[in-house]
């Protein structure tokens, strides 16, 4: 049993093969349903403890279990942790989990051009200054017509 982090900044938990959302918290239990209950319309369904033990099923599944969706749904997350964390290339990224994969995982991945752009929208943004001291200017933008360098702005 292990718990990932979904798109939403939910949680997944991957249990025997299936793949839960959590649905609600109650004082000592948690109910998850299955992901596929809008595409498939299953009713699968597990409570687990607060602390993620003691798993109970629910429902039964009206599909199969696949380890190779939970495997996909991993080195999906892997990139995108590794997008927000490092500043390596996007494609260097994609190529470094990709060689990992089985072949049915990588036969399900999307085009890579679609996996890079993920990865970019993980990337954080610049923090906005929050005072004009820490705004700096490239050298090529402090040079003025008379070739001295200036690092003030002038605003009229």
């Amino acid at each position: 049993m292990e718990v990932i982090k979904s798109n939403k900044g939910g949680s997944k938990l991957c249990y025997q093969g299936y793949m839960y959302t959590k649905h609600t918290t109650r004082k000592t239990v948690q109910w998850w349903k299955c992901v596929k209950r809008s595409s498939t319309a299953c009713k699968g369904s597990i409570t687990t403890s607060l602390q993620n033990e003691n798993p109970t099923p629910g429902q039964p599944h009206n599909h199969d279990p696949s380890d190779i969706s939970i495997k996909y749904t991993k080195s999906r997350y892997a990139m995108k942790e590794q997008a927000a964390l490092t500043r390596d290339k996007p494609s260097q990224i994609f190529a470094q989990v990709v060689s990992t994969c089985e072949d049915d995982v990588q036969a399900m991945m999307p085009r890579e051009e679609n996996c890079k752009r993920t990865m970019r929208y993980q990337r954080p943004a610049p923090p906005v200054p929050q005072s004009f001291a820490d705004v700096t200017l490239p050298a090529e933008f402090t040079i003025t017509t008379n070739n001295q360098q200036n690092k003030s702005i002038f605003h009229e």
